[in-house]
Formats: C-alpha cells, structure tokens, sequence
C-alpha cells in the first residue's frame, strides 16, 4: 500500500497528513533560502494514550491530536 498525502484543513501548502498517520512541513521557498520538508516528530499525551504535536502558523503554535488531524 502506498501512502498518500494530503493538505490539512487551515495548514493547506504549509503541513500534509498521510494514510500512515504521519504528519510533515511541506518543502517550499521562503524569502531567499529553501525550507526542507520533513515528517514531524509526534508526542504521545500520557492520560489518554493519543499522538499530539504543535503546529505553527503566522507565529503562532496550537497544539493538535494527531487522530483529528487525520479524520
């Protein structure tokens, strides 16, 4: 099986959610340097036992569950 990547909902061309459950910064060119995509790290919420990471942006970072980014 392959897997696919899609936009995320309000992150779209900034992070991508695939198939796996993994979520990544998408590549793109920012002022004069070329910013390198990459799968993010995830963290498991210890009470409930759910991935969560933080995502950033306009300079602000929110904190999401990684199962309702996918859904």
């Amino acid at each position: 099986m392959e897997e696919i990547w899609k936009d995320i909902p309000d992150y779209e061309g900034i992070y991508q959610a695939s198939t796996f459950g993994n979520i990544r910064r998408v590549s793109k060119l920012a002022g004069n340097r070329y910013v390198k995509g990459k799968v993010l790290k995830q963290t498991i919420f210890r009470k409930i036992g759910y991935s969560q990471l933080h995502l950033c942006i306009h300079g602000k970072i929110k904190l999401h569950k990684v199962h309702r980014l996918i859904a």
